[in-house]
């Protein structure tokens, strides 16, 4: 994910900002959608890292079923194997 939310403000940060950011490992990042809420790891960061900074998730746990960027994850899955319709991407909400 290149987006996140700041739990403890609500403020919306994109992975970029991460590398401006003071003291990014005291902050706690959860999903964007209100809905899932699950805690994000701000990964790739630092000055000397050569790949764009993003969030990811922990490996026991998911996004829920309701949250946007799960939908959207849905729909990667479903265009790898055919085109997406027009109807599925006014569906798309991320």
């Amino acid at each position: 994910m290149f987006t996140a939310r700041i739990k403890y403000t609500d403020e919306i940060i994109e992975a970029d900002e991460l590398k401006v950011l003071e003291n990014v490992q005291s902050l706690e990042f959860a999903c964007v959608d209100k809905n899932c809420n699950i805690p994000l790891i701000p990964s790739s960061y630092k000055e000397n890292n050569k790949k764009r900074p993003f969030f990811k998730k922990y490996k026991n746990q998911e996004h829920s079923p309701k949250c946007s960027y799960s939908k959207y994850l849905h729909f990667l899955e479903i265009g790898k194997t055919r085109r997406l319709t027009e109807l599925e991407f006014e569906k798309l909400e991320y």
